[in-house]
């Protein structure tokens, strides 16, 4: 009950404080409360006591400080209020409560502009402003629309909104699926700005037409979940298959997008990115390409959608592919292996923001130095530290412990904290048989393999990451 009443009254608060303000109409509001109003100053009778709407005409004032055209867009939006849908005025008038912060002003104006967004959004016109006055400092006008104009306009919006539907009728008798949802879409956008009427076409009879279209859609793939190296690309193409009513659809639009981890995505036009589109073809195929793999990750994820607008729903029409990526392998002796809790990178684990981890890398050769770099899921690299493993060491919550070498470094707490942004990161190392200089700026795998051949010989380096994810 006491959330039922602070509810009712922040409406009214609102609802008075629109009513106050020199934009909304009604009474005059001056800078200072305390100053007397001179009779130059009052508002124009007209104003205050505003003609009633009639047979003929509905009617709304509006007043600004600023000009006559903001007093004219005002006294719309209020004049819109009067004959818009219930529901859609409602939301506006919401609206106007869900960003108060106790400025009138701000209020009001976005009172303003929600409604002048949803006149031009019904393309209407044939506002007349019979009235028009100017009173210490403030613009004054009243506004008006002839009933016989709504009317027509209405009358014209209806046909828009059928004249839509036979179209899209049209598209679907010959299979062209995309085509039809967008005339359903705007047809969609004009009836809910209308008053219902159970006689014409009606929202549910188009969303369900919609409906049939989703369901009638399938969308398969090639089961594949391929392992590459960091840089390089997948021997396969990401393919798909599109049938409607269980036939192939042919041009049917449809969008690559990285979800987890990034790389370089290319179609048969040439077009590369971390986005792209690419069509059906007669068989209902649509293919796509990794042509560069940026990211080290067990879960790297490419999302297949339909290339439509956001109002058609097609929620049937995805799908997507998995691959494990690495950073490549050297020549240099047996790789290490990297472990977190006891577990490799096949497992895929997942841990609480700020988990302190053991992080053990086992085999090592004698006399090595390991390197270690942190890895987002936009692969940006990131250096951590360096060590080298000569002698065995036990210090305070590390150690490098001989096993008849090979070799074991351990840490036994590393702090997994989610501060590279969301997705599944990586811990990678890398060993070399000399010091390297690897705290490089803005460093890429590329540059990295790159500094390590030059440093210390081509391939005679190696490594192995392990990819984790947060809960």
């Amino acid at each position: 009950m006491k959330t039922l009443k602070v509810t009712t009254c922040l409406v009214c608060f609102v609802i008075l404080t629109c009513l106050s303000f020199p934009g909304c109409g009604g009474k005059q509001v001056t800078g200072d409360v305390d100053k007397p109003i001179t009779p130059e100053e009052m508002p124009p009778a007209w104003f205050t006591n505003p003609p009633a709407d009639d047979d003929k005409y509905y009617r709304a004032t509006g007043s600004s400080k600023e000009n006559e055209e903001a007093a004219k867009t005002t006294a719309v939006a209020e004049l819109i209020m009067k004959f818009a849908p219930t529901k859609v005025g409602s939301e506006v008038r919401l609206k106007t409560t869900s960003t108060m912060d106790g400025e009138s002003e701000n209020i009001t104006q976005d009172y303003i502009s929600n409604s002048t967004a949803f006149a031009e959004q019904k393309r209407l016109s044939g506002y007349q402003f019979p009235k028009k006055d100017i009173a210490g400092g403030v613009y004054y006008v009243l506004a008006r629309i002839p009933k016989e104009t709504l009317e027509q306009h209405w009358e014209t919006m209806w046909k828009e909104a059928e004249t839509a539907v036979k179209q899209g009728d049209t598209y679907l008798e010959s299979r062209q699926v995309v085509p039809a949802l967008i005339e359903y879409a705007e047809a969609l956008k004009i009836v809910t700005l209308l008053k219902p009427d159970p006689d014409k076409v009606t929202p549910d009879r188009i969303m369900s037409k919609t409906r049939d279209i989703n369901n009638d859609l399938e969308i398969s793939k090639e089961d594949k979940e391929p392992t590459a190296d960091y840089g390089d690309s997948l021997d396969d193409p990401l393919v798909v298959t599109i049938l409607y009513k269980g036939k192939p659809l042919r041009d049917f639009p449809l969008k690559a997008t990285y979800t987890q981890g990034t790389g370089l995505l290319d179609n048969k036009e040439g077009q590369k990115g971390t986005v792209i589109s690419f069509k059906t073809d007669e068989d209902g195929k649509g293919s796509c390409w990794v042509n560069r793999i940026d990211s080290i990750s067990w879960d790297n994820y490419v999302q297949i959608t339909a290339d439509v607008p956001d109002s058609i729903p097609l929620s049937k029409a995805k799908t997507g592919f998995r691959y494990t990526s690495k950073f490549p392998q050297g020549e240099l002796s047996e790789p290490p292996i990297v472990y977190l809790d006891g577990d490799s990178n096949d497992i895929g684990q997942e841990f609480s923001p700020g988990h302190s981890a053991e992080l053990k890398i086992h085999p090592l050769p004698s006399d090595c130095w390991i390197h270690l770099f942190t890895i987002t899921a936009k692969g940006e690299f990131a250096y951590n530290q360096s060590v080298e493993i000569n002698e065995a060491y036990d210090g305070d919550g590390w150690s490098i412990t001989p096993e008849e070498p090979p070799w074991t470094f351990k840490i036994e707490e590393v702090s997994l904290v989610r501060d590279q942004g969301d997705g599944f990161e990586s811990i990678l190392v890398v060993t070399t048989l000399k010091a390297c200089e690897l705290d490089i700026k803005e460093l890429t795998g590329k540059r990295l393999i790159r500094e390590l051949d030059e440093q210390v010989g081509e391939g005679q380096w190696n490594a192995d990451s392990i990819t984790y994810g947060f809960k």
